[in-house]
């Protein structure tokens, strides 16, 4: 796969993931979109660490990804998210256990 494909699909994940969280903040998905948080995450770690291997295109491109990804909404959705799974991991436990106490 070549290295405009790779970015391509890192674009499409990024797209892929603001709406699915979307979905499950609004509702509509009971589960956080995992799989496709670890798809990009795991692209962007890719390509961090290879960036030096990248033309000045493929760097720009790459960088505008990762910016949009950082700086937009999506950052704040999955803080949320995962606020939100460990307050009903957790929250049902430590109440449980003060009850016994």
């Amino acid at each position: 796969m070549t290295v405009d494909e790779e970015l391509s699909r890192l674009e499409e994940n990024i797209r892929r993931l603001k709406i699915e969280y979307e979905a499950y903040f609004n509702g509509g998905n009971p589960h956080p979109p995992n799989d496709t948080l670890y798809r990009v995450e795991q692209a962007i770690k890719r390509f961090s660490n290879d960036v030096s291997k990248l033309s000045a295109g493929h760097r720009f491109r790459f960088n505008q990804l990762w910016k949009r990804y950082k700086t937009s909404k999506l950052r704040t959705h999955i803080i949320k998210a995962r606020a939100r799974f460990h307050l009903i991991t957790v929250s049902p436990m430590s109440a449980c256990y003060k009850v016994k106490r």
